[in-house]
């Protein structure tokens, strides 16, 4: 709703700045009419109000053929420097949320996630299979059950996918997890490295074809913003 809202804004602001243009082309006799003056009387109200002085009486008090040019195309430049502003650095700066990810990125994590969820248990057995391979000091680790672990781990990553919109909420209890997994698995920040790199390779294997570069970057965006939470509770 508020992406088309702002598409609606842009379309009316350019059709404001084609009717300024072409309004500019018109004969001079145009300075005369009521829009042109009342523009030229609010440009310069300041000025009439600032001073005791009268005006001389040469003076007019209406717009002339030359002012009136002048006064149009500084609407035109400040029209186009808004125009630039809506169309490029206002949407760059709404673009990402608070998470960091671009509402494209989210609904990327999020509706893969959705695929992901149906095959969670061979998706654990993927992710700690490629793990223990890469690190086999890992294995000491977890336990030889490893069946609540995996469960755990899904779990875990469906709660960060799902509220990654919402880091105030989120970002306590991926602290806390940082916590535990600093007390009692002794974990370490390079550590967090080989995660992230099984995390993809899991989400790779695990959706085939619909797996994208996009995916990828997504995905890598999201779990180091995940890790970046749970390593700073390290320091503590």
């Amino acid at each position: 709703m508020a992406t088309s809202r702002h598409h609606v804004h842009l379309f009316l602001f350019y059709c404001y700045c084609f009717l300024l243009i072409l309004t500019s082309h018109l004969n001079q006799r145009i300075c005369h009419s009521p829009l042109s003056q009342y523009i030229y009387y609010k440009t310069n109200l300041k000025e009439a109000t600032s001073t005791t002085k009268p005006r001389h009486s040469s003076h007019s008090s209406t717009m002339s053929e030359k002012e009136f040019p002048a006064a149009l195309n500084y609407t035109v430049v400040c029209g186009f420097v808004l125009l630039i502003f809506l169309t490029f650095v206002y949407p760059s700066k709404k673009g990402k949320g608070k998470s960091g990810l671009t509402p494209k990125q989210l609904e990327l994590v999020q509706s893969s996630w959705e695929k992901v969820e149906p095959i969670a248990d061979t998706a654990a057995d993927i992710f700690y299979t490629k793990m223990f391979e890469t690190e086999p000091s890992f294995r000491a680790l977890f336990p030889e059950d490893m069946s609540k672990q995996k469960k755990a781990l899904m779990k875990m990553l469906g709660m960060a996918v799902k509220g990654i919109t919402d880091l105030d909420e989120l970002v306590p209890k991926v602290q806390d997890l940082g916590r535990r997994h600093a007390k009692y698995y002794k974990v370490t920040v390079p550590m967090y490295q080989t995660v992230g790199a099984c995390l993809l390779y899991t989400l790779e294997k695990g959706l085939g074809d619909t797996w994208t570069p996009e995916h990828k970057e997504a995905w890598a965006l999201t779990y180091n913003i995940l890790a970046d939470i749970m390593i700073a509770t390290h320091k503590e």
